[in-house]
């Protein structure tokens, strides 16, 4: 395997004796270079390609943001990594833009090197394939969500009550809004309609709140999404659709609920490769729609043979960056080939494989270009066949639901209006 290249960035010649000593340790997986000024380091990235820069936050002449925002102009392909200290943070999640992921500082080695691990991975796990191309010349690539940040952040402290989480989904309106109609949609089940985001994490759990929290911030990121044959909202029902029915699967399974939490995510964010090849490569991406529409073809073979990739891969990829648990990045990556992962028992990405496979076979509602024949080779070696007609009855279920609920919204809408 090839070594892979880091650039650390640090005025304190300390941490940077440090960290010298950390990788040093670990020199036969990572090729480290180690600089105390972030103008040298913008002229040493014009002569040499790195796959990652770690940045100190606090630096006389040009802080961390600043540099990582250059990094980001000069070469979009670079893993951005801040360290920050707590007082800090709040500077860098104004500026998420420019960094994929922040590091508290101190850090200790195994989060850094994890977090160095976890974002390169799935370059491993892809290559032969144009992704690192694809998204190197896309103009920009999303940064995780400030809001969600906010929510990871308050997650990490043993303090934070339930209240503090709905007062940061409160911060944004929009978010809100989103978030409420969707937990009180038929999909979740709720006896009693959830009037806030207080209500919601009480009842639906912290984990499900970040998951519908992150998949509403993310297809709010790309308002400059505009595909002909494709409608964002449509897009974000089927996705909600998958989410919601990936979850139960798990259940059925009585899979961790670590792995329902997954397959929530992993459903909810499964065509996420497609708002980011559709907001930044949307010349090229309207051909590849076009041709899979006129053609009667599956969308994903068309990406590939246009891009040597495809949008479950260019979604992974994204996702890895932002660090999120291998689980949802697989469920992602190989939504629609889930043997190819290597997986040989029940996971999230089976949850999310089989939601998207019974749905192509029940609900004729769904995009002809997005639709996905279950993998039965993939079920056959994980000796999960015969579970099938009790996923599909539950997938039956859901859709009926569903449809009943949007009938109903129909016919308030047509409904005339009562004079006052």
């Amino acid at each position: 395997m090839e070594m892979k290249r880091i650039l650390f960035v640090d005025d304190e010649i300390n941490v940077l004796m440090a960290l010298r000593r950390m990788m040093h340790a670990h020199r036969q997986e990572f090729q480290a270079t180690f600089l105390d000024s972030a103008h040298r380091a913008l002229d040493l990235l014009k002569k040499q390609k790195f796959e990652a820069v770690v940045s100190d936050m606090l630096m006389p002449e040009m802080n961390g943001v600043e540099l990582l925002k250059k990094v980001k102009e000069q070469s979009p392909d670079i893993i951005r990594f801040v360290l920050s200290g707590q007082s800090e943070q709040e500077g860098v999640l104004h500026s998420m833009d420019y960094v994929h992921q922040f590091l508290p500082k101190p850090c200790s080695d195994e989060v850094l090197l994890n977090a160095l691990r976890s974002a390169l991975a799935l370059k491993d796990q892809v290559e032969g394939t144009d992704v690192k191309r694809v998204v190197s010349s896309m103009s920009q690539l999303p940064s995780m969500p400030m809001i969600y940040q906010q929510l990871l952040r308050e997650l990490e402290n043993p303090n934070t009550a339930m209240k503090r989480i709905g007062e940061v989904i409160s911060q944004d309106l929009g978010l809100t809004t989103k978030v409420l109609k969707l937990v009180n949609s038929a999909y979740f089940g709720m006896t009693k309609k959830i009037a806030n985001p207080v209500q919601a994490v009480k009842l639906l759990g912290i984990n499900t709140v970040k998951a519908l929290t992150l998949s509403v911030e993310v297809f709010s990121q790309f308002s400059d999404f505009d595909v002909e044959q494709f409608s964002i909202d449509m897009l974000w029902r089927q996705s909600t659709l998958i989410g919601a029915l990936s979850r139960r699967i798990a259940q059925l399974e009585n899979a961790e609920e670590s792995v329902v939490d997954h397959a929530m995510i992993g459903g909810l964010l499964h065509d996420v490769g497609i708002l980011v090849l559709g907001s930044r490569l949307q010349p090229k991406f309207k051909e590849i729609i076009q041709e899979a529409v006129q053609g009667n073809r599956n969308l994903i073979d068309v990406e590939q043979e246009k891009l040597n990739t495809h949008h479950g891969e260019i979604g992974g990829y994204l996702m890895n960056l932002w660090s999120l648990p291998d689980g949802i990045v697989k469920s992602i990556t190989y939504h629609h080939k889930p043997i190819v992962s290597g997986t040989p028992q029940f996971t999230a990405l089976t949850a999310v494989h089989v939601a998207l496979g019974l749905v192509t076979k029940l609900d004729s509602s769904l995009y002809p270009v997005l639709r996905t024949e279950l993998d039965t080779d993939y079920l056959d070696k994980i000796g999960l066949t015969r579970r099938l007609p009790i996923w599909e009855k539950q997938v039956q279920e859901h859709l009926l639901v569903g449809q009943e609920e949007t009938e109903g919204e129909s016919d308030e809408k047509a409904a005339p209006q009562a004079q006052p």
